[in-house]
C-alpha cells in the first residue's frame, strides 16, 4: 500500500514550484484575492448589520438598569474600639465588613423579606429566585463603597425594587451587627433617567464582523479552487517549463484606434491593424 500525504505551506513570495505532495498558498494572493472582491465583503458585512440589528429590535427586550451605593460605615461599637486600633486594620475590617454585608444582602433570609416588601407593588409578583437573577452587588475600587444593581425589562419595576432594598438593607444589616453599619450615598434615579441595556449596537457590530469573516472565507475558498490560467504569470507560477509563446486576445485588446495590444515578457506591443 502507498500512502500519500500533502503539506500545506504558507508564505508570502511569487515563487512557486510545482510538486505533487505540497500545496503551498501564497498569503499575498489571498490578499489580493479579497481586495479584488472587496464589494461582496462590503455588502455582506453590512446586510448581517441590518439583520443584528432588527433582531435585536424585534425579537431582544432590552433591560433597565437601576442602581443604588452603600458606604460601610467605620464607626464601630464599643467593643470594637479596643480591637482596632490602628488604619490599617481599619481598612481590613471595612473590606471584611463589605464582602460580609453583601453576603448577607445575598442569602435567601433577605430576599425573602424582599419579596414580602414587594407583594403587591410591582407589575410582577417576584420570589426569591426571580430576585436572585435581577439583582447584583459589586464593590467599587478600593473603598468603603458597594453598588447594587437591578436588572428588569420594567423600568418601574427595577425602580421600586432598588428602593426597598435601599430601606431594608440598613436595617438588616442594624438588626445583625447592632448599629447602623450601612448608608445610602447615592439614591436610586427615576424610571425616566435609567441607563438601558441596550444590544442592538453590539449585536449590530458582532453581525457584521461575522459578515466580513464568512464573506472573505469564501471568497478565498472560491478563489483556491479556480484552477483556470489567467496569464503568463499563472503559467510561470503553476509549472517548472518555461513559456514559449503567447497568443492575444485580439477582440478584448482592440482599443478606439483600431489597434491591438499584448503583452509578452512583461513588455508591451502595439501593431497596427
Amino acid at each position: 500500500a502507498v500512502s500519500c500525504r500533502r503539506k500545506v505551506t504558507f508564505f508570502m513570495n511569487d515563487s512557486i514550484t510545482e510538486n505533487d505532495n505540497i500545496t503551498e498558498i501564497d498569503l499575498l494572493e489571498v490578499l489580493k484575492m479579497v481586495l479584488k472582491r472587496w464589494w461582496i465583503i462590503l455588502i455582506s458585512a453590512v446586510i448581517c448589520a441590518v439583520i443584528g440589528y432588527v433582531y435585536s429590535t424585534v425579537a431582544v427586550t432590552p433591560l433597565y438598569a437601576s442602581e443604588t451605593t452603600f458606604l460601610v460605615n467605620p464607626e464601630f461599637s464599643n467593643s470594637q474600639t479596643t480591637t482596632i486600633t490602628t488604619a490599617a486594620q481599619t481598612v481590613d475590617y471595612v473590606n471584611k465588613s463589605m464582602k460580609t454585608y453583601m453576603n448577607l444582602l445575598g442569602n435567601d433570609e433577605f430576599y425573602e423579606m424582599l419579596e414580602s416588601a414587594l407583594d403587591g407593588k410591582c407589575s410582577v409578583d417576584y420570589n426569591k429566585q426571580m430576585l436572585k437573577r435581577m439583582i447584583g452587588y459589586s464593590s467599587i475600587d478600593d473603598t468603603e463603597l458597594f453598588k447594587v444593581r437591578v436588572l428588569s425589562q420594567n423600568p418601574e419595576d427595577a425602580y421600586i425594587i432598588v428602593k426597598e432594598m435601599e430601606e431594608l438593607a440598613p436595617e438588616r444589616i442594624a438588626q445583625i451587627r447592632g448599629f447602623e453599619a450601612l448608608k445610602v450615598v447615592d439614591h436610586v434615579l427615576g424610571p425616566d433617567d435609567m441607563v438601558v441595556n441596550d444590544s442592538k449596537t453590539k449585536n449590530s457590530v458582532l453581525a457584521a464582523l461575522v459578515g466580513i469573516i464568512l464573506s472573505a472565507a469564501l471568497v478565498v475558498l472560491v478563489g483556491m479552487l479556480d484552477t483556470r490560467i489567467f496569464s503568463e504569470s499563472d503559467i510561470k507560477k503553476k509549472y517548472k517549463y518555461p513559456v514559449l509563446g503567447v497568443i492575444p486576445n485580439f477582440d478584448e485588446a482592440k482599443n478606439d484606434n483600431n489597434k491591438y495590444t499584448y503583452n509578452y515578457g512583461g513588455k508591451q506591443n502595439e501593431k497596427a491593424q
